[in-house]
């Protein structure tokens, strides 16, 4: 139950990245990148908590991953505070 939720949202979330990656493009926008950050901050993190039920050590490799990537836009976001 909780890995066909996990997928769902890894698939949901993977789809607005898309989204918004394409979006950014189209119009030169850079400012979605903190968004597309933060979202595959979460995907990450959704990765690792599937690999830790699965005892994998790989999950902590993609906790850490979240972690920068959470940390990228949290300093993003306080650097375009004016």
């Amino acid at each position: 139950m909780v890995t066909c939720l996990l997928r769902i949202s890894r698939i949901s979330l993977s789809i607005i990245v898309v989204i918004f990656s394409i979006y950014g493009l189209i119009v030169n926008n850079q400012e979605v990148l903190p968004i597309n950050l933060f979202l595959l901050g979460i995907i990450m993190f959704s990765f690792g908590i599937s690999e830790l039920q699965q005892r994998k050590r790989t999950g902590t490799f993609y906790m850490l991953v979240s972690a920068l990537l959470f940390y990228g836009v949290l300093k993003t976001a306080l650097l375009h505070v004016h």
